[in-house]
């Protein structure tokens, strides 16, 4: 099998959502029997959310080049920190991200393209490569390769980037990074995004051949709900939500307003509602204000295997929609895989949100909920007096990142 190189700064250890995608694409890749190779960072004792259990099924012959990421990100991290793992600040952007494109890990690019062209420290040069973003920098870094080497090369998306919905570009950011965006768009072999309505948006705004744009979403992996039967000891229906609340994209005031309210009516009084990730600290005092502390918990960011095995002990997951139908929250197919029942609630208010026919498609039983709080208390009444979740559904296993992989490899297959 051919000879893939992989550049990301988001692989393993590092968590989050893109890290996992990058996990499972190293992972099924050589155990497709592509030789596989990865350009990524150092990992210093102060990185935030590493997550060493992201390693544990990467095949031992993959290789892993870890650059030197720049001298900000080694003085950010020089020092092992304690910090609350829970609630983060809410900051506006630093001057590090303010002056430094496309994103801070451009500091990354001379020390990664060194170890490769001068410094030597692949095993055999690459027959492919695959690029995958955020950060971006991994996609420039892939282009400077391939104008040297001059072999296909894939560049992979999580999230859009010029025209990403939460974090949109303005005045000469917008005119420098779309130049960037379009010297990778026609240098690439392939685009591959991660929806449909993302390759909309690109061959929109790019005028891309729509043969060039390829669509590998996000997955799950069934190995990680295998664990013994839980028993909840507490009586308590329980809810949980994983992952962050970003304002720009996903809105839970309401929610937390229809809890208050519901609250006060009496209604929960046999629920817990568990909130797993960072959060700003905002959210934290609007549930102290509002007198949910009693039915609401934070618990501290876990490890990738530790919170997959988490969604299978509860009755309820939520899923906060985003406030555009050009991306879908990765974690909705980690909370197919679990096949425990889902709550949908939409931030989307016009038409085709993909996280709907997604859900409709999955055969599991899920609710979708306007993001209106007479929706969500009625909602909530009726699934908590009324549901039995005592038979959970099996999930589509075409969701699965095994499926997901073989479509990728294919891909990457043709282009050789």
């Amino acid at each position: 099998m051919p000879n893939i190189l992989i550049i990301a700064q988001a692989a393993p250890p590092n968590g989050g959502s893109h890290a996992t995608r990058l996990t499972y694409f190293i992972k099924e890749l050589a155990e497709l029997g592509w030789s596989v190779e990865v350009l990524t960072t150092k990992i210093y004792p102060g990185t935030p959310l590493v997550d060493n259990s992201m390693l544990e099924d990467i095949p031992g012959d993959v290789s892993f080049i870890r650059s030197f990421p720049g001298p900000l990100h080694r003085w950010a991290y020089r020092n092992k920190k304690v910090t609350n793992k829970i609630t983060k600040k809410v900051t506006k952007s630093g001057w590090k991200k303010k002056i430094l494109l496309p994103d801070t890990y451009i500091e990354w690019l001379p020390y990664a393209v060194s170890d490769i062209l001068f410094k030597k420290k692949l095993k055999q040069k690459p027959d492919i490569i695959l690029s995958s973003a955020v950060p971006y920098t991994s996609h420039l870094i892939a282009l400077i390769l391939k104008k040297k080497w001059n072999i296909p090369w894939v560049a992979d998306y999580g999230d859009p980037w010029v025209y990403d919905p939460g974090n949109p570009r303005t005045g000469l950011r917008y005119i420098i990074e779309k130049w960037l965006e379009s010297m990778v768009i026609s240098n690439a072999n392939v685009i591959s995004l991660t929806t449909d309505t993302t390759k909309e948006l690109y061959i929109e705004k790019y005028r891309i051949d729509e043969n060039k744009i390829k669509v590998v979403p996000m997955g799950f992996d069934s190995k990680d709900f295998i664990i013994p039967e839980f028993v909840n000891i507490s009586g308590k229906t329980r809810f949980l939500y994983t992952g962050r609340l970003e304002p720009e994209s996903r809105d839970a005031n309401l929610f937390f307003l229809a809890l208050k309210s519901l609250y006060v009516k009496g209604k929960l009084h046999n629920c817990i509602f568990e909130f797993i990730g960072t959060f700003h600290n905002d959210i934290i005092q609007l549930v102290n204000n509002l007198g949910l502390s009693d039915i609401i918990k934070f618990h501290e960011w876990m490890d990738h295997k530790e919170c997959m095995k988490y969604l299978v002990t509860v009755d309820f997951l939520l899923l906060f929609g985003n406030n555009n139908n050009i991306q879908i929250p990765g974690k909705t197919f980690n909370y197919i895989g679990s096949g425990t029942p889902i709550i949908y609630l939409s931030n989307y208010e016009g038409e085709n949100d993909p996280v709907k026919k997604i859900l409709e498609d999955s055969g599991l039983d899920y609710w979708c909920v306007d993001n209106n709080q007479f929706s969500i208390e009625k909602i909530l009444i009726e699934i908590n007096e009324n549901y039995n979740t005592s038979n959970p559904k099996r999930p589509d296993q075409s969701y699965s990142w095994n499926s997901r992989v073989k479509d990728l490899s294919c891909i990457l297959k043709d282009l050789l």
